[in-house]
């Protein structure tokens, strides 16, 4: 299988090979990195996040910024279909009444 892009032409064998490459840079890059400091634990509100409030939070954010440690840009939870915004909400709220 053959994929173009733009006036070049790229066979799947070669994206695969820059693909795996990125990852292994990433990886290498992330072994380097120094541990994230330990924090105190803060107690917060018990409230659990309403449906609405999530869905407007991930329309509010900014698209083309930097990840953070986790690696999850904007577009990737924007992304999202229903099933995994109820997904992630669904956890949002776990995390934040869990005991």
């Amino acid at each position: 299988m053959v994929l173009k892009k733009g006036t070049s032409t790229l066979s799947q064998n070669y994206t695969s090979a820059i693909c795996c490459i990125v990852v292994k840079q990433k990886v290498e890059c992330r072994k380097s990195e120094k541990p994230l400091q330990y924090v105190e634990a803060v107690e917060g509100p018990k409230d659990e996040i309403s449906r609405t409030e999530f869905e407007k939070a991930i329309k509010q954010m900014r698209s083309n910024k930097v990840p953070g440690p986790s690696g999850i840009i904007a577009e990737m939870i924007k992304a999202l279909d229903e099933l995994g915004v109820d997904w992630l909400h669904t956890i949002f709220n776990e995390f934040l009444t869990d005991e």
